[in-house]
């Protein structure tokens, strides 16, 4: 605003009537108004790269590639049912040869932490961090831990650590509390 105020007094006392001022004054305007807008441009230009970049990071991309957790199973042969292990071929009480029992602990570290890799960007020794803080935050409940961050897959938020650990917090916390905790507990 003191560069306008001043070329304003210059002018005025070159002796510019005030047609030639509010010329003046407009360029000068238009020219502080030209700047701000490349400078917002470019902050937005910035943004939709930065915003991109973390949109094309996949699996793929990353280098650091894990093996599967288990063997394919065996194709079932043809013309024989598959065995339950409540059915009555299965009495031995064994567990059915085709059925694996769910690993929550196992599918959160392989299928979790290269989901957390594919939101993130990050590499794997950070996203295994990751999920073992927000594992330790969840009171070792690997099943919210996973269900959790499936949400985030499908929510894609902006930021998924934090929307990751504010549902963890939101889940694993108590009633809230209430600022004075003689009142909650009646002693007031």
């Amino acid at each position: 605003m003191t560069m306008l105020a001043d070329l304003v007094r210059a002018l005025a006392a070159a002796g510019a009537n005030a047609e030639q001022i509010a010329a003046a004054v407009e360029v000068v305007e238009r020219q502080q108004i030209d700047r701000e807008e490349a400078r917002k441009a470019k902050g937005r230009e910035r943004v939709r790269k930065h915003r991109e970049l973390k949109r094309n990071v996949t699996p793929c991309n990353v280098t650091d590639v894990t093996p599967p957790l288990s063997p394919p199973l065996p194709p079932t042969p043809p013309n024989t049912p598959p065995i339950s292990p409540r059915s009555e071929a299965n009495a031995s009480g064994a567990a059915a040869p085709n059925v694996l029992p769910f690993d929550p602990r196992g599918d959160l570290f392989g299928r979790g932490i290269q989901a957390v890799m594919t939101m993130t960007g990050k590499a794997r020794p950070q996203a295994a961090n990751m999920v073992g803080r927000w594992l330790q935050l969840a009171q070792d409940e690997a099943v919210l831990v996973l269900r959790i961050i499936d949400e985030a897959e499908d929510h894609r938020p902006a930021n998924p650590t934090a929307w990751i650990e504010a549902a963890l917090r939101k889940r694993t916390t108590g009633p809230p509390r209430y600022g004075n905790s003689r009142v909650k507990e009646g002693f007031l």
